[in-house]
């Protein structure tokens, strides 16, 4: 079953629909209608990885990005990126306090994000330079003109379009008290309604998002 629980339906939506970025992702088909002048960017940031020695994740990380490079640089074909590029911008850009497991699923599931939304109608194919990333990685939307426009006001009123249309039931001004857990894991909250009533409810998975 899926289902939302919003404490503050305008916080929420405006909050989103102000997001004017895009969607950061790594080895997609869009970033190869770009043709590659980043390698300062990738340069830099193996040398920062120097400075991460400490860091087992990151120099693996390095180490990985290295022969990738190196690679490429040998028999260029593409655009280059790779997951391992992206976990290292990642890992740096939180100066090495990320938790590494968290930074590989992001990363490892970036480009198949993309993919999803263009399942449900959502496209994000312009693909540009961004603060944090090396390389250009983010992915944006663009008008019937093929202007870029803001990702949050382009985003958020199609997917509340595929919840409407999947009749996915959403609940407003409701405030999660409590995450139901057993030996399994999460399986549902316990909720409070405006009114004051209490709403329990049960799912095959609990996710919590948050600006």
């Amino acid at each position: 079953r899926s289902i939302s629980c919003l404490s503050e339906r305008r916080r929420v939506l405006s909050f989103a629909i102000r997001s004017t970025g895009g969607m950061n992702a790594a080895v997609t088909e869009w970033q190869d209608t770009n043709e590659f002048g980043e390698a300062a960017g990738v340069e830099a940031m193996l040398k920062s990885a120097e400075g991460y020695a400490d860091n087992a994740f990151i120099t693996e990380l390095a180490a990985a990005v290295k022969e990738q490079w190196d690679a490429y640089q040998a028999a260029p074909d593409g655009y280059f990126d790779s997951i391992e590029l992206m976990e290292l911008d990642t890992m740096i850009g939180g100066k090495g306090i990320n938790n590494p497991e968290l930074v590989k699923t992001l990363c490892e599931n970036s480009a198949e994000g993309i993919e999803w939304l263009d399942s449900i109608g959502i496209t994000l194919h312009n693909v540009a330079a961004f603060g944090g990333a090396s390389v250009k990685r983010i992915h944006r939307p663009v008008n019937d003109e093929g202007k870029v426009v803001s990702v949050g006001a382009y985003v958020v009123p199609l997917l509340e379009e595929n919840v409407n249309a999947r009749n996915i039931p959403v609940l407003f001004d409701t405030t999660v008290e409590e995450i139901l857990v057993d030996e399994n894991g999460a399986y549902g909250v316990k909720a409070t309604d405006a009114d004051g009533n209490a709403v329990t409810v049960y799912a095959d998975a609990v996710v919590l998002a948050t600006g």
